[in-house]
């Protein structure tokens, strides 16, 4: 990271040299979901231009327990999550049918599903 905004055990935030705000969760705990949530709530009031983000659940494993579907649901709809183009990156197919339903019941980022770092990275240039 050029500038790390939060680091914690289950994620960690921060802005790489291109500008894409990379989000990297190393597990779904409770705690980590409610402090993830949060610290994406105060960072989404703050923000009015667009922006890139790079989502990796991949490190997290298999399991996507509902309090983490509920504080994606709850992230994806922040008012100013309009402003961000979301690249989300998985590992395991369970995971990846959560996120799918999530991005289409949302009205908040533009947000796309992928298996690869490289096709996601391409994605968020375009």
């Amino acid at each position: 990271f050029v500038t790390e905004y939060h680091g914690a055990a289950g994620f960690r935030v921060g802005r790489r040299a291109d500008g894409v705000v990379l989000f990297v969760f190393g597990d779904f705990h409770q705690d980590t979901i409610r402090t993830a949530v949060a610290w994406n709530a105060a960072y989404l009031d703050r923000l009015e231009t667009r922006e890139s983000h790079l989502l990796d659940l991949r490190p997290a494993g298999a399991e996507f327990p509902v309090h983490a579907f509920q504080g994606a649901m709850k992230a994806m709809n922040h008012p100013s999550a309009r402003h961000v183009r979301l690249a989300i990156l998985v590992h395991h197919t369970a995971v990846a049918g959560f996120i799918e339903t999530i991005t289409r019941v949302t009205a908040g980022a533009q947000a796309r599903l992928f298996t690869d770092e490289a096709e996601a990275n391409a994605w968020l240039k375009t």
